[in-house]
C-alpha cells in the first residue's frame, strides 16, 4: 500500500466516522457605532465554494445601534459591512456578541463574545506555518483552529503525514464548523500536487476569449500564478514579479497567470491597469475546477514547474524567486 493511499485513507475515516454533524444553535450580536447615527448594516460571510460574498442579513442603525439575532449551522468568520463600504471580521458563534465600532470609516472594533473573537483579537489571522501550527496544536477544539488549519494548510508546503497529523488534532467545536468539509477536500488536493508531483493539465480563457492550456508550456521551466483582482497581497506583488518576468523571461522561463475572480471586469481591469505581459487566464467563475485540482482556496499561491511537468516548489514569494529559480536550473 502506498504511503499516499494510506494518508487519504486516514482522512476518510477521521472526516467519514469522527465528525460531528453540524448544529444549529442561536446567536444574539448587539452593536454600536458611536460616531454614526443612522445608516444600514450588513452581516455577510465568504461562501467557502464559490468565493463570493454571502449575504445573510441587513439591520438599520438607529441611535448608533443594530442588532442580528437568527439560527446558523456551520460556525465560521463572518463580517459586518457599513454602508457597503467599511468591513468588520468576527466569528458568529452561539450566545451573545457585543461589537463597538468607534469609527464607521475604518475596520478596527471591541469585539466581546465567544473564546473565537477572543483568540481572532489576540492573533488576528496567523497563516505563516510557524505560528499557524502553534495555535492548532494550542486551540483544537476551536472554530478559530479550523479556520487557522484551513488557510494555513494552503499558504505553507507540508509532507502528508504532517499535514494528516495536523488535521487530526481538531475536535470539538472545530469539527461543527463550515471549514471542515473544505479541509477535507482540499487535503486530498494539496496531497496530490505536493513538490515532487507532476502538475495537472487544464486549460482556461485568457481576456479576448482564447484557450491557454498549461501543458502548451511543456518544455519550459513555468512560475504558475493564482491570483484574484481583488487581493491586494496578490496585486501588490504584480510589480515584483514583473521585474523577474523580464530579468529571466529569455532563460527558458515563462509565466502563466490563473485568476479566480468571480467576474470578468475587475480581473481584465487589473490586467491592464498592472500591466502584466505573460499569459494570463479567467474562467470567470470564482473558484473552480482548477482551483479544485490544485487545493487553491486562498490567494495567492505560486507553483515553480519543472519543464518535464514536475512541480519544483510552491509558495515562493517574488522576493525569494531568483534564489529558488537559479538553485534549479543550474541543477
Amino acid at each position: 500500500m502506498s504511503k499516499t493511499f494510506l494518508i487519504f485513507s486516514i482522512l476518510i475515516i477521521y472526516f467519514g466516522c469522527g465528525v460531528k454533524k453540524e448544529s444549529a444553535k442561536k446567536y444574539h450580536i448587539e452593536g454600536v457605532i458611536e460616531n454614526l447615527k443612522n445608516g444600514e448594516v450588513v452581516l455577510e460571510k465568504l461562501d467557502l465554494a464559490s468565493n463570493e460574498r454571502a449575504y445573510i442579513s441587513t439591520d438599520t442603525i438607529v441611535n448608533s445601534q443594530f442588532t442580528f439575532n437568527d439560527t446558523i449551522s456551520g460556525w465560521g468568520l463572518h463580517s459586518l459591512v457599513i454602508n457597503d463600504t467599511i468591513r468588520i471580521p468576527f466569528f458568529v458563534e452561539p450566545g451573545k456578541i457585543k461589537i463597538t465600532i468607534p469609527d464607521f470609516k475604518n475596520d478596527s472594533a471591541v469585539i466581546s463574545g465567544g473564546i473565537n473573537n477572543q483568540l481572532l483579537a489576540e492573533h488576528r489571522f496567523s497563516f505563516d506555518k510557524t505560528n499557524g501550527v502553534a495555535l492548532i496544536e494550542k486551540f483544537p477544539n476551536t472554530v478559530f483552529g479550523a479556520f487557522t488549519t484551513y488557510y494555513v494548510m494552503m499558504n505553507n508546503n507540508f509532507e502528508g503525514d504532517t499535514l494528516e497529523q495536523l488535521i487530526s488534532k481538531l475536535s470539538g467545536d472545530a469539527l461543527e464548523s463550515v471549514y471542515i468539509p473544505h479541509i477535507k477536500k482540499v487535503s486530498k488536493a494539496i496531497l496530490s500536487t505536493a513538490v515532487g508531483k507532476k502538475a495537472a493539465d487544464f486549460a482556461v480563457l485568457d481576456s479576448m476569449g482564447n484557450e491557454l492550456r498549461l501543458y502548451d508550456l511543456k518544455g519550459k521551466y513555468v512560475l504558475l500564478d493564482f491570483w484574484t483582482s481583488w487581493c491586494k497581497p496578490c496585486r501588490e506583488a504584480n510589480p515584483l514579479w514583473k521585474k523577474m518576468y523580464d530579468k529571466y523571461k529569455n532563460s527558458n522561463l515563462e509565466f502563466m497567470g490563473v485568476s479566480f475572480d468571480v467576474k470578468c471586469q475587475p480581473w481584465k481591469k487589473a490586467l491592464i491597469k498592472d500591466e502584466l505581459p505573460w499569459p494570463n487566464g479567467c474562467n470567470c467563475a470564482g473558484w473552480d475546477n482548477i482551483s479544485d485540482i490544485y487545493g487553491v482556496k486562498s490567494v495567492p499561491q505560486t507553483f515553480l514547474i519543472h519543464p518535464d511537468g514536475t512541480i519544483l516548489e510552491k509558495n515562493i514569494k517574488p522576493t525569494d524567486f531568483e534564489k529558488i529559480f537559479i538553485k534549479h536550473i543550474r541543477n
